[in-house]
């Protein structure tokens, strides 16, 4: 009863996985989705702060090119199994929608 099913071209979904209804995942952003905390490396600073950081070192906050690229895998599998995704903040949205877009993760 464990038998694969290939739901898509991206990843084969479990019948276990199946039986698992999700619709929503809510990320945190600092240090879940980043490595770093953005937050601090800020200051508490707002987009104006963020745009002075250059990509390079906006790509180690995220933890590398390897990783930004596994978790834009991990946002369409999801995405593609129909599971909205969502990022929880405490009133920084510009700052995290400014850096997820830099990193062409902001799509998902």
């Amino acid at each position: 009863a464990n038998k694969a099913l290939t739901s898509n071209k991206h990843r084969n979904i479990t019948e276990a996985e199946k039986e698992h209804d999700c619709s929503l995942i809510l990320y945190d952003f600092d240090k879940t989705i980043t490595k770093i905390h953005l937050y601090h490396e800020l200051h508490g600073g707002e987009v104006d702060e963020l745009n002075k950081i250059s990509n390079e070192r906006l790509i180690e906050i995220f933890g590398g090119m390897d990783r930004i690229q596994r978790l834009d895998k991990h946002f369409k599998l999801l995405t593609t199994n129909n599971i909205k995704l969502g990022v929880l903040s405490f009133g920084f949205e510009k700052v995290i929608e400014t850096a997820l877009n830099r990193m062409n993760l902001l799509n998902y």
